[in-house]
């Protein structure tokens, strides 16, 4: 009987033995996959936003600018000045200014207006009335201001922005540069977007990095809008979203 016994036990070693061997690396069965899941884009929370939809009827429209089929415009005409969202960021201190902008020729061709040292002009307010650094610049703060130029060397339409700027602007320090590029951009509808996060200041077109800069000037939220000197503009979205 003791024998029988051990005569099973060694064909059951031998079965064990078998069994590994067919469930080696040739035969097993593939592992599951345990990648990890794409990681899920961030979505930016929208804080304000129009478009033609609501016609930008909530906006309080200064001297040249006015609203058209829904949009909102600018004749062009001399300088049309800053042109204000009815929002206001306080207390947001990180947040990006959104607009999506056609422009076209100048209105006002001359010599004068070739100069890069005034050309046409317009662009995205952000920060306006922020208390800035080291000291405030009068009673209404100062702002950020992301600027596009049409410049070059004739004024003949059509024109083509050149050049990209950053400023932050203090009623008693003028308005410093951060930062300036070259650019090469037809009249056409554009996304313009100027980010302020923290200390970092960015202008993005086209959901393209054109200038960025440190600056810690205004650090608190404020006025939002956009401006305009001698260029027709259009415009058919803006929005401000924290960043």
């Amino acid at each position: 009987m003791n024998q029988v016994r051990r005569s099973l036990a060694g064909l059951a070693c031998g079965a064990l033995l078998v069994t590994s061997v067919s469930l080696g690396p040739e035969t097993r069965a593939a592992a599951p996959n345990r990648a990890s899941p794409p990681a899920t884009p961030a979505i930016e929370a929208v804080l304000y936003e129009a478009e033609p939809a609501d016609g930008f009827a909530d906006w309080q429209l200064v001297a040249g600018w006015a609203r058209h089929d829904g949009l909102l415009a600018t004749d062009g005409r001399g300088r049309s000045g800053e042109q204000l969202a009815p929002y206001d960021t306080h207390p947001l201190v990180d947040y990006a200014v959104e607009a999506e902008v056609t422009f076209e020729q100048r209105t006002e061709p001359s010599p004068a207006a070739c100069d890069e040292r005034d050309a046409p002009t317009f662009g995205l307010v952000s920060h306006g009335g922020a208390t800035s650094e080291p000291k405030p610049s009068g009673p209404d703060g100062g702002a950020y201001y992301a600027t596009i130029s049409i410049i070059g060397d004739s004024c003949d339409p059509p024109a083509m922005a050149e050049l990209a700027a950053l400023l932050a602007f203090s009623g008693d320090a003028g308005y410093p540069t951060l930062a300036t590029g070259p650019l090469a951009m037809e009249p056409g509808w554009h996304t313009y977007r100027l980010e302020i996060k923290g200390d970092g200041v960015r202008l993005l077109i086209d959901e393209e990095l054109v200038l960025s800069a440190t600056s810690s000037w205004y650090l608190d939220g404020g006025h939002v809008g956009l401006w305009s000197s001698r260029v027709r503009l259009t415009v058919r979205r803006f929005a401000v979203t924290a960043l």
